[in-house]
């Protein structure tokens, strides 16, 4: 039996699903930074390690952005490499795949990560198609995975039925 089935219009997540994703994302991605935080204070207060709680009270403007990029680097990248899934993708049933179907390489899901650092890639989603660039940069779909289950099952079906016809 096939493991994979090409993509159609129908089991691409919908801008809802996507508009979940990436607050989940960022409400986690938050919450990583602030746990760093703590941890650095706690080593600071009680094991009275000084330098990375210099660098993280001295960092200013800018580098809290490469603090959160790299934040949001590592998550995407690590998850998405892995399982093909954030953990908001888990929580809303979608996951990345490629046009056919299949699990994108290691090198296009950092791709992928590195273009969610283009400005305004958030908002790009909100397009006819509900892609974002960094979705059309990695040429990598979000899809519905129930829905593309659905597909898959389907297909398999239709082969079992060929497979079994004689000629």
């Amino acid at each position: 039996m096939n493991q994979t089935v090409e993509l159609n219009y129908d089991m691409l997540a919908d801008k809802g699903l996507r508009f979940a994703n990436y607050l989940i994302d960022l409400v986690l991605q938050y919450g990583i930074g602030y746990l760093i935080g703590l941890v650095i204070g706690l080593m600071y207060k009680h094991l009275n390690v000084v330098a990375p709680y210099e660098l993280i009270t001295n960092m200013g403007g800018f580098g809290e952005v490469v603090f959160s990029y790299t934040i949001m680097l590592f998550y995407y990248f690590i998850f998405e490499a892995t399982t093909q899934r954030s953990p908001a993708k888990f929580i809303t049933g979608t996951k990345v795949i490629t046009f056919e179907g299949e699990k994108p390489s290691a090198g296009t899901i950092l791709k992928r990560t590195f273009c969610r650092m283009i400005p305004f890639n958030a908002f790009s989603f909100l397009g006819e198609l509900g892609k974002g660039w960094h979705d059309t940069i990695s040429d990598t779909y979000v899809i519905n995975v129930k829905k593309y289950e659905e597909a898959l099952q389907l297909k398999n079906s239709f082969e079992e039925i060929g497979s079994g016809i004689k000629e």
